[in-house]
């Protein structure tokens, strides 16, 4: 598994009542996140998972990014000492 940091474009809800286009929210919300890639797991996502028991091998906090929303990834080295991987 290859930790990542990933920043994508979020759906999000504007307006709370009927408004007019002009005061409508004109700017992508950038999220920042950074995971486990668990690879391919639905077409067209990057599937992540914040967290990861080795010792069971069960992921928590799993999202699936729509890759068309992805705006930059890179792939993190990190040192990290885990037993038996």
């Amino acid at each position: 598994m290859q930790p990542v940091y990933i920043a994508w474009v979020d759906a999000q809800a504007d307006a709370e009542h009927w408004t007019t286009a002009a005061d409508l929210e004109h700017k992508a919300r950038i999220i920042r996140t950074i995971g486990y890639d668990l690879g391919p797991q639905i077409d067209g996502h990057v599937t992540l998972a914040s967290s990861w028991d080795s010792e069971a091998n069960v992921y928590g906090h799993v999202m699936h990014i729509p890759s068309a929303c992805i705006v930059e990834r890179y792939d993190l080295n990190v040192a990290v000492p885990v037993e038996g991987v």
